[in-house]
């Protein structure tokens, strides 16, 4: 059997000193199958928590707090379309310079 409209989505959301709270819209309609978050080597001791949400703000999916310089995976597919968004909260400030949220979705598209 073949395995057909497989998409790999990759999205770095940017960070400042002081930035606690970040979104990007999720561009495909379809269901995620694979959901990765990696985060950077903070100045500052931070936790960072991702989540999927709907137009509406509902949780679709949170894999729990990331501490810094650390990665987490999840396998538990959901639904997804465009009007969902990909949100990153930060416990603190990441201080120094900042740095980039890596999130990886794997997903089977419409």
């Amino acid at each position: 059997m073949a395995i057909t409209n497989i998409c790999k989505r990759k999205y770095e959301l940017s960070f400042g000193a002081n930035d606690t709270v970040k979104e990007v819209n999720i561009d495909f309609n379809g269901e995620i199958t694979f959901f990765g978050v990696k985060t950077p080597l903070w100045t500052n001791d931070v936790l960072c928590y991702p989540f999927i949400v709907d137009d509406d703000g509902f949780e679709i999916l949170t894999v729990g707090s990331v501490p810094r310089g650390e990665y987490i995976t999840s396998a538990r597919p959901r639904l997804v379309d465009k009007t969902c968004k990909i949100k990153i909260e930060l416990a603190s400030a990441p201080g120094g310079s900042g740095g980039k949220v890596l999130i990886v979705l794997w997903g089977k598209i419409e």
